[in-house]
């Protein structure tokens, strides 16, 4: 897809909105915002890269500062290069924004809109990704200036938009209430259960778009730590594993697994299915023969503990004992 396709398909998808609508601006604005945040993912290779890959990669994306358009067929993006995207697309609708940097100490960049009725929103689609891509409450579109409390858009405002361009029906629909559904429902069941009971559960794991690796492991360990925080990193781990492709580029794999009773359940994410997969220590093993990395070596993560595992199961395998 081309910047005049992506363009195209903004217009034939925007909701129809009225010209005395005060937040017609906005609303084509988010309209915007939803339709690029479905089509992209951060890049895992600035997430994991070490120095000199991070500014290799930060020197490519500042090329969206003069031609953003070259990003529009990339799926693999980092804040600099989708911020320039966002304000350019924007700027195609007759909308003014600019990208800015928050914090001087941080090189996160942000697009912040400015509209026409003097309002200024900041709309940080990169952080907003997973959220995007879920149908979560959007946490990262905010007001920046507003007279004494007037013109602040609050999070009911917001709500009202985003039912208004179609991204959810009602607020019952946003994936937040689904969580909470089954929160309810697990409370007091063990981590395997729990973990079971989540990955499982066609309210979490049915999730419509496309997740990237990162966007992937930010939605699952939200929903984690929204559900069961009293589990994770003391129960269920979180593991990051890589395979090496053909043209040396890596497709990582998020792995989660729970402990109870010495005993561990792991799922491992599957791209294709765009959901998590029960597997076993069996299985791991022989993908580990394939060339499978299970941890990814700077980042802490459950990966020893599971090798631990990993390597009892293969010893009992090879001493002719059945272990689970």
């Amino acid at each position: 897809m081309d910047k005049k396709q992506l363009i195209e398909e903004i217009r034939k998808t925007m909701p129809k909105l009225e010209e005395s609508d005060p937040d017609k601006e906005l609303k084509m604005a988010l309209h915007i915002y939803i339709t690029i945040g479905r089509k992209k993912a951060f890049d895992e290779k600035y997430f994991f890269g070490d120095k000199a890959t991070t500014e290799k990669i930060e020197q490519l994306a500042n090329r969206a500062k003069k031609n953003p358009e070259e990003f529009v067929p990339k799926r693999k993006i980092v804040c600099i290069s989708i911020s320039y995207l966002y304000k350019d697309i924007l700027k195609e609708f007759g909308i003014d924004a600019s990208v800015i940097r928050p914090d001087n100490e941080d090189k996160h960049v942000l697009p912040a809109i400015k509209l026409k009725d003097g309002r200024k929103i900041k709309a940080d689609i990169q952080q907003d990704l997973y959220l995007i891509q879920t149908r979560s409450r959007l946490k990262n579109v905010k007001s920046v200036n507003g007279v004494f409390g007037k013109n602040i858009l609050t999070p009911e405002h917001l709500t009202q938009i985003l039912i208004d361009i179609g991204y959810i029906k009602n607020e019952k629909d946003y994936r937040d209430e689904k969580i909470e559904e089954v929160k309810k429902e697990i409370q007091y069941e063990n981590a395997q259960e729990a973990l079971t009971k989540i990955l499982e559960d066609k309210r979490i794991c049915e999730v419509e778009d496309k997740l990237g690796y990162i966007e992937a492991t930010k939605y699952y360990k939200s929903v984690l730590n929204q559900i069961i925080p009293q589990y994770l990193d003391r129960k269920i781990y979180k593991v990051d594993c890589y395979r090496e492709q053909e043209n040396q580029e890596r497709e990582y794999l998020l792995c989660l697994y729970a402990e109870e009773n010495a005993t561990i359940r792991p799922y491992i994410f599957s791209n294709k299915l765009n959901r998590f997969v029960r597997t076993d220590l069996e299985q791991l093993n022989q993908w580990q023969e394939e060339g499978l990395v299970i941890g990814v070596g700077h980042k802490r993560d459950g990966s020893k503990k599971l090798k631990k595992y990993m390597k009892k199961q293969q010893r009992a395998k090879n001493e002719g004992v059945v272990q689970e």
